[in-house]
């Protein structure tokens, strides 16, 4: 989905919309005491984070395993396991390697809050910046031993020969290209049915199409988890 309008007619097509609206008219003619209603709504959220600094730190030990602590706080949004999915594929390991710490702020001093739906994903260009750090470091070590060598061998090597397997960096976004604080918009719409039981007032959800543009995703899993979750 690249626009609002794109969006909104592939969820109306996708759901029905215009034929669930003409049976839940007739729906509501033929039943006094039960009616049904269909709404479709759009969203356009303003995704701003000029300003916003997220740090991260790596230590990679001589047993092979990685320490991340970035300066994101994990809510339940997925973060941890993001910014870990983000160090396992740009240096190449198993994610079962890395261990997120807690955020600590002698780590990541004078970072910025978590919020406005962009911590994930800056947390993440840290952690990545953080990386090629260290794999520019080890670049050497894995010319010398070849492309058949395991990452095992790779950090008792450079471990033994006084590399560095420390490092840390800050995230710190470019200018907005759309104005004074606009990054770009993200774009989403849904369809739900109710069922209204006049007499009680009870209310039933019977169903609920998200429409969702999320770009490039960091983690579908957890991205759908997320959209899904407060409807």
């Amino acid at each position: 989905v690249s626009t609002q309008s794109t969006g909104w007619d592939q969820l109306k097509d996708f759901s029905g919309y215009s034929d669930r609206l003409a049976q839940i008219n007739k729906y509501n003619k033929e039943n006094k005491w039960m009616k049904k209603g269909i709404s479709m709504v759009p969203v356009k959220f303003m995704v701003s984070w000029q300003g916003d600094l997220q740090r991260c730190l790596i230590n990679i030990y001589a047993d092979c395993t990685v320490d991340v602590s970035h300066s994101g706080v994990e809510t339940g949004q997925g973060i941890n396991t993001k910014v870990a999915q983000s160090v396992a594929y740009r240096l190449g390991i198993p994610i079962e390697l890395i261990r997120i710490l807690s955020t600590n702020t002698v780590i990541s001093p004078n970072s910025s809050d978590t919020g406005g739906s962009v911590t994930s994903g800056l947390a993440c260009a840290a952690a990545l910046k953080v990386s090629d750090i260290i794999n520019d470091r080890l670049a050497p070590v894995r010319k010398q031993l070849g492309p058949k060598a395991t990452w095992q061998q790779i950090i008792y090597h450079a471990a033994a020969n006084g590399i560095s397997l420390q490092a840390s960096d800050v995230n710190v976004p470019g200018p907005a290209p759309l104005g004074a604080t606009v990054q770009y918009f993200s774009y989403s719409a849904i369809v739900s049915e109710v069922t209204v039981d006049i007499l009680t007032g009870e209310v039933q959800i019977e169903r609920s199409d998200i429409l969702f543009d999320a770009g490039q995703s960091l983690s579908p899993l957890i991205d759908i988890g997320q959209i899904r979750e407060p409807s």
